[in-house]
């Protein structure tokens, strides 16, 4: 019996409502709108891995550069996963092999998050 796989594609989108408050005339917005940050990984989503490594390790050299010198395990984080990716990029890579693109892709998923800031809304 053939295997067959069904794929479905589902796209999120963010409905807005504005109003106009009647007593001051400041528009108010409605409660189902959010803020998505988007980082360099999100970004750079079918483009060579190469490139959206490199992206997201400048992204990370940019957020290590900006840190205040107080914040210690930040900075242990940071640039750990920047020795981490500088590992990976030494050799050939114009030809890179699946295996060193398979650990670029697990430090993508892995750093995806680091250096973000939860903001309120």
């Amino acid at each position: 019996m053939p295997d067959t796989t069904e794929t479905t594609e589902t796209t999120e989108t963010t409905e807005t409502t504005e109003t106009t408050d009647d007593t001051t005339g400041t528009p108010e917005h409605d409660e189902a709108e959010t803020i998505r940050h988007v980082n360099a990984v999100d970004a750079t989503v079918g483009q060579p891995m190469l490139a959206r490594v490199t992206t997201r390790k400048d992204e990370l050299q940019a957020a290590l550069d900006a840190l205040p010198a107080g914040d210690a395990r930040t900075r242990i984080d940071l640039e750990l996963a920047l020795t981490t990716i500088n590992e990976l990029l030494t050799g050939d890579l114009e030809n890179i092999p699946a295996v060193v693109v398979a650990d670029m892709n697990r430090w993508l998923e892995r750093n995806k998050h680091l250096a973000e800031t939860a903001t309120a809304p």
